[in-house]
């Protein structure tokens, strides 16, 4: 999720994913990222918006980015690393699209699926993340379909020793097959040309027709961290209202 990457196992330092600002890529990354964004903004257009999507572990926002300006909804990044938390606040700030919240926050899963309640997203955006948490990685998958109508899922493969966790990449292989698994693309894993990584899309047990509430809760922006929209854009707004428990970001406005 950081800066790092690996070419043909080798450690290098640059950036993971391509920087998007406002329609264009203005620097490319270490994995490739057009591709993926192409298959999945393909399966995006199937689905009924608004989409409300959670990005977790979202890097420098490429996909959040680029969906944003393309579909209607609200999406909500989540990232933890120091160093990339300040670049992709950056990016939000650069990109100035209502549409985006950021919340610069390390959860583990029980944290996570408090969020998951709480802000009820269509859709989940799991890509090259879970191998990340501490947790059974079958556990994490379960927990992301229980709380979503759709679930993005990328996972590592087991010969990308460099990966965090790479024993249990091998040892907790993925059943995905509960959630009716549609291979979106195939890509090469960071730095290597022979080891590849699928995205699919999963099914997750929240029924189309449920609609979520709108944008992000301020009472969740607060208890993880929210930088964007960054307070002091915010503060003028909530001036305006006194009960803040009821309060959410939606559009770049504070709403009850």
């Amino acid at each position: 999720m950081g800066l790092s990457s690996y070419s043909n196992g080798i450690y290098v330092d640059r950036i993971y994913q391509d920087l998007w600002i406002k329609g264009a890529a203005m620097q490319v990354g270490g994995r490739g990222c057009k591709e993926r964004y192409e298959a999945i903004a393909g399966h995006f257009s199937t689905l009924q918006g608004p989409l409300k999507v959670l990005d977790i572990g979202a890097n420098m926002g490429y996909f959040s980015f680029r969906l944003a300006e393309r579909f209607p909804g609200h999406f909500v990044m989540i990232e933890s690393s120091n160093s990339t938390t300040k670049r992709l606040l950056q990016l939000c700030l650069m990109n100035a699209n209502p549409q985006i919240s950021f919340l610069a926050t390390r959860v583990n899963l029980a944290e996570l699926e408090k969020i998951l309640i709480a802000e009820q997203f269509d859709i989940i955006l799991a890509l090259s993340v879970i191998h990340h948490f501490d947790e059974p990685f079958n556990d994490i998958v379960k927990t992301f379909a229980r709380h979503a109508k759709h679930v993005i899922l990328e996972h590592a493969s087991p010969e990308e020793t460099h990966c965090p966790n790479p024993a249990r990449i091998k040892a907790e292989p993925l059943n995905l097959t509960p959630y009716n698994p549609i291979k979106l693309c195939t890509s090469t894993a960071t730095g290597y040309q022979h080891i590849f990584r699928d995205v699919y899309a999963l099914k997750g047990s929240i029924e189309e027709s449920r609609t979520a509430p709108p944008g992000l809760s301020l009472q969740t922006y607060a208890q993880h961290s929210g930088l964007y929209p960054h307070p002091t854009l915010l503060n003028p707004l909530l001036k305006k209202h006194q009960n803040k428990e009821l309060l959410r970001i939606v559009n770049g406005e504070i709403r009850k």
